[in-house]
């Protein structure tokens, strides 16, 4: 083996991140655009979100600009999540000085979530002319996970779940290459139970504070709150002043670093005698993400404070998870500020 292979053997490393990142930039580009093509499509879903646990229901309709080969419309709803992650990647030499050369990579990995499908049989292959129109009702079982797009303060991409809904004409259900297709990004919500807002109730208490300050709880209404609609909330604090409060709603996100790209030490040999080695560390990635923030009012002992609830979901996925949080915030002149602390959840979509 000579010296230029054992330089490649090294450079395949960030080859190899390079390539995962360019694919986890093609997913992110599948959910930011619609796509059609073989003609003019029309579709309508209804209430324009799919929620986890009902049918969603539509209308498509589809004007060849040829004959189509095909007797069979499948609609799909197609989930992905894309995670990110670090890398970080140190080739170092054998020889007496230590020298190496490292190279930290910010990364996502993309991850099929699974489907939804339903097929409708057609009477005869759509032409010109001849529009194709029909009503569909495609179930969405309650796994699916509701859609989440969460940035840091970066603009980094952190962790992201998005479904894509397609219309696509097939030749029957063994050659599923479509002839024609409409393919756009879709919400999936999710509608947490009404009465417990999806926690367990212990949970509904503000958290004690480790310097000693007094506990409270922090009730909201409504339960749960939901996306983009008002909200209002109180806490039965003594002996603070108003103006120095704030109330503040965070997602906090984590994710899981990739098992299957760890690697240590993995040595480069020349002639049987060992020249240097690769190491490969990964981590993932961990962000508290402010999504809305208000004053509090009211008088000591019942504080208050109301707004309009973020667009977000608490999720857990197979490489991530995202949670929803209420602070009490007290700003406190050069110290750190003090917080009272409380799960919350936020519905997505309509409630049952």
């Amino acid at each position: 083996m000579d010296l230029q292979r054992i330089m490649s053997m090294a450079a395949n490393v960030q080859a190899q991140a390079l390539a995962a990142a360019q694919a986890a930039q093609a997913r992110a580009d599948f959910f930011s655009k619609t796509l059609y093509m073989g003609g003019r499509w029309d579709v309508n879903v209804e209430g324009g979100v799919a929620v986890a646990g009902q049918v969603l229901r539509g209308h498509p309709r589809f004007e060849p600009d040829s004959p189509a080969q095909a007797r069979r419309l499948r609609i799909r709803l197609v989930g992905n999540e894309m995670a990110a992650y670090d890398r970080q990647t140190t080739r170092r030499d054998a020889d007496s000085s230590g020298s190496h050369d490292t190279n930290d990579e910010k990364l996502i990995r993309p991850t099929d979530l699974g489907q939804f499908v339903t097929a409708i049989d057609l009477a005869q292959a759509p032409a010109p002319g001849v529009p194709l129109e029909s009503d569909f009702g495609l179930p969405v079982e309650g796994w699916a996970l509701p859609t989440v797009d969460m940035v840091d303060s970066s603009g980094r991409a952190v962790y992201e779940i998005g479904w894509a809904f397609e219309c696509a004409l097939v030749v029957d259900v063994n050659d599923p290459s479509p002839s024609a297709f409409f393919r756009a990004p879709l919400v999936v919500a999710q509608v947490p139970d009404a009465s417990t807002a999806g926690l367990p109730p212990a949970a509904l208490e503000a958290e004690t504070q480790s310097d000693g300050s007094p506990t409270c709880r922090i009730a909201l209404a409504p339960v749960p709150l939901v996306s983009g609609a008002p909200f209002s909330g109180h806490a039965a604090l003594s002996g603070f002043d108003p103006p120095k409060m704030r109330a503040v709603i965070e997602a906090v996100v984590e994710t899981k670093a990739p098992d299957d790209v760890h690697g240590d030490g993995v040595a480069i040999t020349f002639g049987g005698l060992r020249s240097g080695a690769v190491d490969v560390s990964v981590s993932g990635v961990s962000a508290t993400i402010e999504l809305w923030r208000g004053p509090i009012t009211g008088a000591a002992g019942a504080l208050s404070f109301e707004g309009v609830a973020p667009v977000v979901a608490a999720v857990q996925g197979p490489n991530g998870s995202v949670a929803v949080r209420l602070s009490v915030v007290e700003d406190r002149r050069f110290m750190p500020d003090r917080n009272w602390r409380r799960p919350v959840a936020v519905a997505t979509g309509p409630r049952s």
